[in-house]
């Protein structure tokens, strides 16, 4: 973190993913580089990383999956996210269903007239706002 922040133009867009707050490492950059959750332009060619490029919306992407990811989620349903965001998908339910949840439970949630909390099964509860500890406590 700190210490991957740059000012340089190694490749281009890079500097301002790095220096996005909340954005990624270089290291976790490079592995979504590999694992194919970020595509820049040039990836899958041999040869130097600094020649990638990153156009705005792949930029947005990985600053976004740098947020998912600190929040806790796994770099996986953090990319599908971070792409619905990019893209301009903002319903709940394209949301809830790619971070993971079965489309028939993304839909109950998605319904609940407060947006939550919803017991998909015994001690398993979901809520699209904060829960009071009072409540997690007594799901838990």
């Amino acid at each position: 973190m700190g210490s991957d922040r740059i000012t340089g133009t190694q490749s281009p867009g890079l500097a301002e993913i790095l220096n996005a707050p909340g954005g990624p490492s270089y290291r976790q950059i490079e592995y979504w580089v590999d694992k194919g959750y970020l595509r820049p332009e040039g990836a899958g060619n041999e040869g130097d990383r600094a020649m990638w490029s990153w156009p705005p919306a792949e930029q947005r992407v990985a600053v976004a999956m740098g947020r998912l990811v600190a929040d806790g989620l796994r770099p996986d349903v953090a990319e599908r996210i971070a792409r619905l965001q990019v893209e301009g998908s903002t319903t709940i339910f394209d949301r809830l269903v790619a971070a993971g949840l079965r489309p028939d439970a993304a839909e109950r949630v998605a319904r609940h007239p407060t947006g939550g909390p919803v017991v998909l099964a015994p001690g398993v509860i979901i809520s699209l706002f904060p829960l009071p500890d009072s409540v997690v406590e007594a799901v838990a």
